[in-house]
């Protein structure tokens, strides 16, 4: 089976998740400003999800050709694209996010903590649309259909024929 779909998740959960921390960590920092542990936090999964990202686009290069034998070139290009732009957005965010725990003993913290939150808004949204750009691809275009054999039925199971036999 495909290792693709397993990884895409990992950063697509922290796409959504990081525009409802931010401003959490921005509440925790406010209240100890000597304290750089929540921006650190929030440092770590920016990172982790540049990281998955990266993997992400990695499985799904490796996966390309096999699903190329039922998707057309097109629509897996737009897919791509898609995640292109998100993974250079979750290395936006991860540098903004290092650049917002260097500047916490500072008051740059605050429009750096803004621009973060910001960013992180955008790319949930465009962690939606590569989502959406690789869900069609399985259940509009049936890429999935590339990793069936003869032998398994559409959940990957073994298909057990039935027994002919009258006796």
């Amino acid at each position: 089976m495909p290792l693709h779909p397993a990884i895409v998740h990992i950063p697509v959960a922290l796409a959504l998740l990081l525009p409802l921390l931010i401003p959490l960590a921005a509440f925790l920092w406010s209240r100890n400003r000597e304290s750089r542990t929540p921006f650190v936090f929030v440092a770590v999964l920016c990172a982790t999800m540049a990281v998955s990202a990266f993997m992400a686009k990695q499985t799904g290069e490796d996966e390309e050709d096999t699903v190329e034998t039922i998707v057309a070139k097109s629509h897996i290009h737009d897919h791509e694209e898609e995640a292109d732009i998100f993974f250079f957005m979750a290395v936006g965010m991860t540098l903004l996010g290092l650049g917002t725990v260097a500047a916490t003993k500072s008051k740059a913290a605050i429009p750096l903590t803004a621009a973060l939150w910001l960013l992180s808004a955008v790319a949930a949204y465009q962690a939606y649309r590569t989502g959406e750009a690789g869900g069609e691809l399985v259940y509009k275009y049936n890429a999935g259909a590339a990793y069936l054999t003869p032998d398994t039925g559409a959940d990957g199971a073994p298909v057990v024929k039935a027994d002919d036999d009258d006796d």
